[in-house]
């Protein structure tokens, strides 16, 4: 079953800003929105849809939750290069008539879709990350 987004994520870099679209579809060929950005350098990210945005400045650290400024849980040390976390978890649904114990008619249900975002970085031989999920 196909589902629409209802939440976008839009990368910045030094030199340009890439939107992910509700089909999540690769506009370089190749799958989804993924393969846009895979091997660029993102300096922020940020997922926004349902009256929410989230933002994650990936040169510091700073995050943003809609309009305000969350401190990091970390003490991050300077010229540390954090990388972006971004994911869905889909989890599908199915509903049955059952009549007498017996199953009758199946209905596929629109799936319950999670986002996440955040960051991680390695320090010290440690591994560190932050993230935040929405419906």
């Amino acid at each position: 079953m196909q589902y629409k987004l209802k939440y976008l994520l839009t990368v910045e870099t030094a030199d340009k800003v890439i939107k992910q679209t509700s089909d999540d579809i690769s506009t370089t060929g190749g799958g989804s929105f993924y393969y846009d950005i895979k091997d660029l350098v993102i300096t922020k990210a940020t997922l926004s849809g349902k009256g929410k945005v989230i933002s994650i400045d990936l040169t510091d650290g700073d995050i943003e939750i809609n309009g305000v400024t969350v401190l990091s849980p970390y003490d991050i040390p300077p010229q540390t290069q954090l990388r972006l976390i971004y994911y869905r978890k889909v989890q599908q649904r199915t509903s049955f008539n059952v009549n007498s114990g017996v199953f009758g008619k199946r209905y596929d249900l629109e799936p319950l879709v999670r986002y996440f975002i955040g960051f991680q970085y390695l320090f010290r031989g440690h591994n560190y990350e932050w993230q935040i999920g929405v419906e």
